[in-house]
């Protein structure tokens, strides 16, 4: 027997093993700070954008903007609570299983009221929770780098949203009231 093909000794056997379970726990609560770090960041996003929404409803003061403002800033504050646990918790941050990570997806477009899903369509979502998707598809686009114009018409033809539609004018006002103005160039 060759000087590498000799046993570990029993101690530095175990050594090793202790050393690689450690890495192991090491990674998975790496893996577990991240997917934690991931869900509130897009929690507090959500809700920065219903208290942003809520406070230019109340500037504009039309007719019921001072009650949806109200109940905007609360759902703001228990949006995608779901997604801290249950099977949305274990599913929706992985990839290695389409299958549970469809039914985790699933599961909670039907459970939360920020979804068409959930309405059984656009057409059927009552204003302030179309402000709250608004504002959810907001935070996504800050989170995710992308055009938040350019989102709205893809989401438009994705859920089926006629362009001349009550809930397509609610999403076109709530999209202008949480964008700022363009920069302007100055001369």
């Amino acid at each position: 027997m060759t000087e590498e093909q000799k046993p570990l000794p029993k101690k530095e056997e175990v050594k090793l093993e202790l050393i690689i379970d450690n890495t192991a726990r090491e990674l998975d609560c790496l893996r577990l700070k991240d997917k934690l770090q991931e869900a509130l960041r897009h929690l507090k996003h959500v809700q920065s954008a219903c208290e942003l929404l809520a406070v230019r409803l109340i500037e504009r003061d039309g007719p019921g903007d001072r009650e949806m403002a109200q109940i905007l800033v609360f759902n703001g504050f228990m949006h995608d609570i779901s997604k801290l646990h249950g099977i949305e918790w274990q599913w929706i941050h992985q990839t290695e299983d389409k299958e549970m990570l469809l039914i985790a997806i699933s599961q909670h477009q039907q459970t939360n009221e920020h979804h068409p899903e959930f309405w059984g369509g656009a057409d059927f979502m009552p204003p302030v929770r179309v402000a709250e998707m608004v504002c959810d598809w907001f935070a996504r686009s800050q989170e995710k780098g992308t055009d938040m114009k350019e989102w709205v018409k893809t989401a438009l033809v994705r859920f089926a949203i006629k362009p001349h539609s009550k809930q397509a004018k609610q999403i076109r006002e709530f999209t202008a009231l949480l964008l700022d103005p363009p920069f302007k160039m100055v001369k």
